[in-house]
Formats: structure tokens, C-alpha cells, sequence
């Protein structure tokens, strides 16, 4: 399909204290790319990233996806967030199973897959990250970095077509960012479109 997986155009967003957040504010993001958006805090990033999977609704402006503009109905949200994962800065705002194998599967089995189907995605997404060892362990007992991998896979196993990461390498010591690093190129090279947004420059992505 041709044009932008996903666009954004003349986007503004104003809080309810009527902070201005966004305006004007044009983006294309093509399938397959990988892009890196910086800014240093306050800049609006975090306001961003959560138009892009529906979290906000813009007042003013548009999301479109595949050219189409994005639902904000229950139903609409559902499948725009099928085709978009968000993996937050702090892993322990998505992680709440007691394993990570238990964590990793809620999505697909949200999905009403069977839970052989659920299986199989999750060692899918498992293996991407490089953490099957990890699947039968608490995921409170994990390091900082294992959980923010275990977080990549939980939104991986919805198999979105484009993955928005927030600082993904933040409070990683050098060998984490290097794993974590390696395995989102591996996505990348495998077919997702990543877009990460971070307040750094020279990330390494």
C-alpha cells in the first residue's frame, strides 16, 4: 500500500489547564523506516507519542492511518492499537503479571487467540528480544533492563506493524543498551517500522 503507514497533519493539542502542547505540528512516518525523534524535556514528546497510538485525541489537526483518519470509538482504538504498540520509559507501568511468560501472553489472549496460537507468539516474541530463559521468572525479581526487554516483547506479541519506544535506553548500563539495541535492529530488519523518542542525541539508533 502507498503513502505513510502513519501521518499526522496540522496537529495541535491544547491540556485541559489550556497549556499548549502541540501546534501545527506535521509528520509522515513510512512503513519499514526507523525514526528518532529528540527533544529535550518539555519539548512536547511524551504529548506526541501518545497521539500516536490514540492514548490522545488531537484539538485540533488529524491522525490518519493508511490515509484514513484514526477512530477514537472502542472499537477503532482497538485495532489502531493492534497496528501501533507503545512501550513507555518505565517498564513497570506495563509489566503486572506475575511471570513473564504470563505477561508477555495478556495481549495475544486479549486478542481472543487460542492459546496455542497465544504460545506460539509468545516464544515468537521471546525469542526476538533473546530472553526466552527469562519466560518462567517473576518479573519482579528481573533487572531494569529485563524488564524493559520483557516490556518490548508483551507489545511485540500483538505483532504491531509500527512500535513507538519512549527513551528506550534510558537507566541502561552500557551492555543493556547494546542487547536491547541489537534486538530492536533485528525487528527492524525483520519488517517493523520503529519510531523512537528520546531527549538524547547520538543514541545509537
Amino acid at each position: 500500500m502507498s503513502g505513510p503507514l502513519l501521518s499526522l497533519q496540522r496537529l495541535e493539542y491544547r491540556y485541559p489547564d489550556q497549556l499548549l502542547a502541540l501546534r501545527g505540528l506535521d509528520l509522515a512516518i513510512e512503513r519499514g523506516r526507523k525514526l528518532a525523534l529528540l527533544g529535550s524535556n518539555g519539548s512536547g514528546k511524551t504529548t506526541l507519542l501518545l497521539h500516536l497510538n490514540g492514548t490522545l485525541r488531537p484539538t485540533n489537526g488529524m491522525v490518519l492511518l493508511d490515509g484514513q483518519p484514526g477512530r477514537y470509538d472502542r472499537q477503532g482504538l482497538n485495532q489502531w492499537r493492534r497496528r501501533v504498540g507503545l512501550v513507555l520509559q518505565e517498564p513497570d507501568d506495563q509489566l503486572f503479571a506475575a511471570t513473564v511468560e504470563q505477561d508477555v501472553s495478556f495481549g495475544p489472549l486479549n486478542l481472543g487467540l487460542s492459546e496455542a496460537e497465544a504460545r506460539f507468539r509468545v516464544h515468537e516474541a521471546l525469542e526476538a528480544l533473546r530472553i526466552t530463559s527469562l519466560a518462567s521468572r517473576a518479573t519482579h525479581t528481573l533487572s531494569f533492563g529485563q524488564k524493559k526487554r520483557v516490556a518490548i516483547a508483551g507489545v511485540l506479541a500483538m505483532r504491531p506493524e509500527l512500535l513507538v519506544l519512549d527513551e528506550p535506553t534510558a537507566g541502561l548500563d552500557s551492555h543493556g543498551v547494546t542487547h536491547l539495541l541489537g534486538a530492536l535492529q533485528g525487528l527492524h530488519q525483520a519488517g517493523t517500522t520503529l519510531v523512537f523518542f528520546d531527549a538524547r542525541y547520538g543514541i545509537g539508533l
